[in-house]
């Protein structure tokens, strides 16, 4: 007797009070949440946001057949009345599904499929439909095809939908109209729509892939926190209070780390409000400039208060061609201002594909042969600029320059000549082992300079190299300091004005 098949487990998602599950045969790859929050403009046409009130949640998620994307949105506060961030005509949508849920009414014309679930406190519509924008040009086929859910659950509270790409056994996967074809959908597109799509209805789940059924179990096991919008005091600051924010650390990715061409990476910073007003969820960080790797999402900031450190994460690709890319990140307030520190990702796609380790952390230092000097104080230290020479800055073979770095005591010992520069790892660029600080006693909380002096080398290419500040036992204090360049094949002239 053949052992049962075992049931593949599970996956769960839990993301900002909406939960779900689905089977791993559906082919998601990947899960992106992002959580927009509900808003309301005062008469001065300033927005006030709501803590914990979404005007929706998103969920992205990537498939083996393309994009997939749910939104949930709240339709009612706990009076019963519609938030007043929804405008007339998304009112009226709700108003007329629900009373369509009620019904249980056929679908539209171009919705097979048809089917109608329990969903939480309320019900929801399952259909298969077609999407693209080019009416009457455009041929239906499974590049086209979605199955769509849309829902009012926890006591009508949340709208919820659905578009999941999805193949049907009896489509074409692609094509093109012929001109006869075109003509005959141009002349009455419905007709063509019915044509096509009718036949689906005749359809078993099993005939959809993925099967509609796994589709079916992940929507009816979805729920929504009953507090995820019933708080709904806006956040306030003072009007007077000043937004400043500064760089703490790279919490992933340093800086010239290798990334394959399509390579698939999340870069987080750490920042510290630093200023006398709280990030607000109408706060968020946006791209700036340089190179945007491939970024398309939002970054959702919670209620932040001064003092208080933030980590900003961004979903990324490495390019399709090889290169050094650098891309800058900002904090902007609820009205789109900008503030606080610019902070950068720098990556290196290579020519042929590596296998990627994580960056090695210095080896362990062998035991030292005095006693280690017992300073009776704490170290810290802070990255804040680069003075000269940006990341990705041309550099002609054999010139030779000074990269100098802005760093901030943040520790509680006074910084002496016994503190030093040691080189960490990737390249020197002709380093003499020389180091420059702007002062000779560096006091907490105090700014230093610090310059080294470098030689770019003789061969075409990038070049990075990352150093290191010791304290007095060789320990280091704070993060890598880092520098990238790129030595062109022909020198450049720099015109003299």
């Amino acid at each position: 007797t053949p052992e049962p098949t075992a049931t593949p487990a599970l996956v769960t998602v839990d993301q900002e009070g909406v939960t779900f599950e689905y089977d791993p045969d559906l082919g998601i790859q990947n899960v992106v949440v992002q959580k927009e929050p509900a808003r309301i403009l005062n008469i001065d046409g300033s927005p006030v946001y709501f803590v914990d009130v979404p005007e929706f949640i998103r969920f992205t998620m990537e498939t083996t057949d393309g994009t997939a994307e749910m939104y949930v949105r709240p339709i009612r506060d706990e009076s019963g009345q519609f938030y007043a961030s929804q405008d007339a005509d998304t009112i009226a949508y709700f108003n007329d599904f629900e009373t369509q849920l009620v019904d249980e009414t056929d679908g539209r014309f171009d919705q097979q499929q048809v089917a109608y679930f329990p969903f939480g406190d309320g019900k929801a519509l399952r259909a298969v439909s077609y999407q693209f924008d080019a009416f009457g040009t455009q041929k239906i086929t499974n590049e086209d095809l979605y199955y769509f859910w849309d829902g009012v659950t926890t006591n009508g509270r949340y709208y919820v939908n659905l578009a999941y790409p999805i193949d049907a056994s009896i489509l074409e996967a692609s094509g093109e109209f012929t001109q006869e074809e075109l003509a005959a959908a141009q002349a009455d597109f419905d007709a063509y729509v019915l044509g096509v799509l009718s036949p689906l209805d005749q359809l078993e789940n099993t005939d959809f892939t993925p099967d509609l059924t796994l589709l079916d179990e992940m929507m009816q096991s979805l729920t929504v926190a009953p507090d995820a919008s019933t708080e709904i005091s806006p956040l306030a600051n003072d009007p007077n209070c000043t937004n400043d924010a500064v760089y703490v650390r790279d919490v992933t990715i340093p800086d010239g780390e290798l990334i394959n061409s399509g390579e698939r990476f999340t870069k987080i910073w750490e920042i510290q409000n630093t200023g006398s007003c709280t990030w607000t969820p109408a706060y968020t960080a946006t791209f700036v400039n340089g190179d945007d790797l491939g970024w398309t999402g939002f970054v959702n900031v919670d209620a932040v208060r001064p003092g208080e450190t933030f980590q900003i994460a961004v979903d990324l690709t490495g390019p399709s061609e090889p290169g050094m890319y650098e891309g800058r990140w900002q904090m902007i307030n609820e009205v789109g201002e900008p503030f606080g520190v610019l902070v950068y990702v720098t990556i290196v796609v290579p020519e042929e594909p590596v296998t990627r380790v994580p960056t090695p952390v210095p080896a362990a230092t062998a035991a030292p042969t005095s006693t280690p000097v017992a300073k009776g104080c704490t170290d810290g230290a802070q990255f804040v600029r680069d003075v000269t020479i940006e990341d990705g800055s041309f550099i002609n073979p054999g010139d030779s320059f000074v990269k100098t770095w802005e760093i901030r005591n943040t520790g509680t010992c006074t910084w002496d000549n016994s503190y030093v520069l040691t080189f960490f790892d990737g390249s020197e660029i002709g380093w003499d082992g020389a180091t420059q600080l702007s002062d000779t006693e560096v006091l907490p909380n105090e700014l230093v300079q610090i310059s080294v002096q470098l030689t770019a080398p003789d061969e075409a290419g990038i070049y990075q190299g990352r150093w290191e500040f010791d304290d007095i036992n060789g320990e280091p204090v704070g993060p890598l300091l880092y520098t990238a360049i790129a030595v062109p094949e022909d020198p450049i002239t720099t015109e003299t004005p």
